[in-house]
């Protein structure tokens, strides 16, 4: 329920401000009934409490095989990749939405991991790692192949 909570608050941001819409209504609406899928959701603590969002942080690391195209994977996780982080008190939740072309690919969060779409996790709050700042330490993606990079061209 938590990192459902974190995930429609993302949205929520995402479809209020002015920012590209990267929540379509499907993924949007699934939200009434669980985690839409390519979502991954991390906690950590902070020193200071606050209540705070940012929204559109690069991702920070992004390594691929060398026969995917580099233009591709930087639109993929640049353009069509949501990334929000949201204090609450201590609390930060970073919420990660990416597209299915990422999906067989591994994302590295900051804290410990709530919830990925591979599976979710309980989780102890009063253990949870503690971080000097609530927006630093990017999430990253190591970009495996998938069903969409078989037989892609290697130029589009």
């Amino acid at each position: 329920m938590l990192a459902r909570w974190f995930v429609k608050t993302a949205i929520v941001i995402n479809i209020s401000q002015p920012y590209r819409l990267l929540w379509h209504s499907t993924r949007r609406h699934q939200i009434r009934t669980r985690v839409p899928d390519n979502v991954a959701v991390s906690l950590h603590r902070v020193p200071e409490s606050d209540v705070n969002w940012a929204q559109g942080a690069a991702i920070s690391r992004v390594s691929h095989p060398t026969e995917i195209e580099t233009a591709v994977v930087a639109n993929l996780t640049t353009n069509l990749t949501h990334l929000c982080r949201i204090q609450i008190g201590t609390l930060v939740g970073v919420v990660v939405a990416y597209p299915w072309q990422l999906s067989a690919s591994a994302l590295t969060m900051p804290g410990h991991l709530l919830w990925s779409h591979r599976r979710g996790r309980d989780l102890d709050l009063s253990a949870l790692p503690v971080m000097d700042e609530p927006f630093g330490d990017p999430p990253g993606f190591e970009v495996a192949p998938s069903a969409f990079w078989a037989g892609a061209p290697a130029r589009r």
